[in-house]
């Protein structure tokens, strides 16, 4: 096979594998798409009903919530993790908030913009965030994110708080046995229908080893060495050809990936920064839901514009 053929069909191996890894992980939310599930916890239906109420907060309400289901923020705190989704979503001078889940964690993040300070106080969030709780304790997590909604709707709409979880009883692990209601309700939920990232690993690793392989036996021809005899052997084993092309299978995609995110990195560093970021940079990232959540106050909302760190911090 010529050097051309065999060098597409590197590309493409690299390709599919680094679309492999991509799936693993989702984008953060944006205007169009307000949750990014990279867990993978939420069912289909909860998802689309979850994007309904969202959308509905920020059309009726003029309130931009963004939703994040993560397994673990790493090595970040939540605190900032959060606050570089905020950044991400470029809302800084929007009345908006982002709600983070750190599922392994059992961590959960609300940031709250300092436009929407005044009218959703850090007290009010941490009052949310830790009724929540019981929620999360029991595998409820659109349970959680719904109520968070329910509530910043309340709050913008100067309602009373109305600050009920169904499981209110639910000990954190290990913390003693929650009561009869709260495990019947817990073994009555619904199994999650969310997809497990270890079903794309495997299929990823299969992929890789076998494209391994291939690579190896199409570049057999060219590592060929001629014996005394005229009998043409190969320079090397097939296991070492293969061990050879799958490194280089694995390598290329992280070199590309490694390229696209110092490019998305370069972009970032040249836009508005988030404390300083003006209001139509804002607006144009996000749409015409900017005039909305603006209204009457927008020479208050250009003052208080940017993410300082509002809002609150959980555990579960």
């Amino acid at each position: 096979m010529s050097w051309a053929v065999r060098h597409v069909v590197f590309a493409a191996l690299g390709l599919a594998l680094l679309l492999g890894l991509a799936g693993v992980t989702s984008a953060a939310p944006s205007a169009s798409a307000l949750i990014a599930d990279r867990v993978g916890v939420l069912a289909p239906h909860e998802s689309r009903a979850l994007e309904d109420e969202l959308r509905s907060l920020r059309d009726a309400d003029g309130v931009l919530l963004g939703v994040v289901l993560v397994d673990t923020t790493g090595p970040q705190s939540i605190e900032a993790f959060a606050r570089a989704i905020a950044v991400e979503l470029s809302v800084g001078s929007e009345r908006a908030a982002v709600l983070v889940l750190a599922l392994t964690d059992r961590r959960s993040r609300l940031e709250v913009s300092d436009a929407l300070r005044p009218t959703f106080s850090d007290a009010r969030a941490q009052a949310i965030l830790d009724n929540v709780r019981g929620y999360l304790r029991a595998g409820d997590h659109a349970g959680a994110i719904r109520a968070v909604v329910r509530e910043v709707r309340a709050a913008i709409r100067k309602e009373p708080v109305d600050l009920e979880s169904p499981h209110p009883s639910q000990p954190a692990p290990g913390g003693g046995e929650a009561s009869t209601e709260d495990r019947a309700s817990a073994a009555s939920a619904p199994p999650s229908e969310g997809g497990s990232p270890w079903l794309v690993i495997t299929l990823v690793a299969l992929c890789v080893l076998l494209g391994g392989a291939a690579w190896a036996y199409l570049n057999r021809t060219s590592t060929l060495t001629v014996t005394h005899d005229g009998v043409a052997v190969p320079r090397r084993s097939f296991w070492v050809d293969w061990a050879w092309a799958t490194g280089k299978v694995i390598a290329i995609p992280f070199v590309i990936l490694g390229v696209i995110l110092a490019g998305m990195a370069s972009a970032s560093a040249s836009s508005s920064s988030w404390s300083g970021g003006s209001s139509s940079n804002s607006r144009s990232s996000l749409g015409s839901s900017s005039s909305r959540s603006s209204g009457s106050s927008s020479g208050s909302s250009s003052r208080s514009s940017g993410w300082s760190g509002g809002g609150a911090s959980s555990g579960w």
